[in-house]
């Protein structure tokens, strides 16, 4: 979901960047949906996360055009990003949306109404969920232990005796980067839960190993 606000510190977006952002994340490979009014059109709002979640193909990109502050007297305006709010601001923007501009911290019955069926929701989800994963330790004990070492960030006990030794390094000058890869490829060797993100710049940060694995996902 991309906040289309067209506003920086600075002032319009376009001082410094006037690309075609949907054309961009399309050539990309994502699909990309369109809501005018991100400020008023709740029903636009509400199909384009439909239309996306939907989507099981490609990701998808949902540019809401918005008014920044809208409701109050300088929507729109550079000053109101990341510049705190006077009371008299808070009021008038309460009063534009139908709330009661004296009261502070509450929410409305009709919210919380709207809002307490997903407790109910969540719970069912979670027993679910709880006995997808008791089926799962039952049929895989082996993996179902290393499934649970992942969620917890767990590490064998003695990982630290894993690191070599400080008299085994190098006191030569050394690179951050040539000291990551001597540091953490012996870590990668025999925790298997230890993930190390590198882009594209695995020989430069010294993150080749023979058995690594190589994982993408989108």
């Amino acid at each position: 979901m991309y906040d289309s606000n067209q506003i920086n510190c600075d002032g319009s977006v376009d001082l410094c960047n006037t690309e075609d952002i949907n054309a961009k994340m399309r050539a990309c490979g994502w699909d990309v949906i369109d809501v005018e009014d991100g400020c008023y059109d709740v029903e636009g709002l509400v199909k384009a996360l439909l239309k996306a979640k939907a989507s099981t193909e490609k990701a998808t990109f949902v540019n809401i055009r918005t008014i920044i502050d809208v409701g109050s007297k300088v929507a729109g305006d550079v000053k109101t990003h990341g510049a705190a709010f006077p009371p008299k601001g808070v009021k008038a923007v309460k009063k534009a949306l139908w709330m009661n501009p004296d009261e502070h911290f509450v929410v409305s019955d009709e919210a919380y109404a709207f809002f307490w069926d997903i407790k109910s929701c969540g719970n069912s989800l979670e027993e679910d969920w709880n006995s997808l994963v008791n089926d799962y330790a039952e049929e895989y004990p082996g993996l179902y232990e290393e499934f649970v070492k992942r969620v917890e960030g767990r590490f064998i006990e003695d990982w630290r005796s894993i690191i070599p030794a400080k008299e085994a390094l190098s006191t030569a000058p050394t690179p951050s980067r040539k000291s990551a890869g001597i540091i953490c490829n012996p870590l990668a060797a025999k925790l298997k839960n230890l993930l190390v993100g590198r882009a594209d710049l695995s020989p430069s940060v010294n993150m080749i190993r023979k058995d690594k694995v190589d994982f993408a996902g989108m």
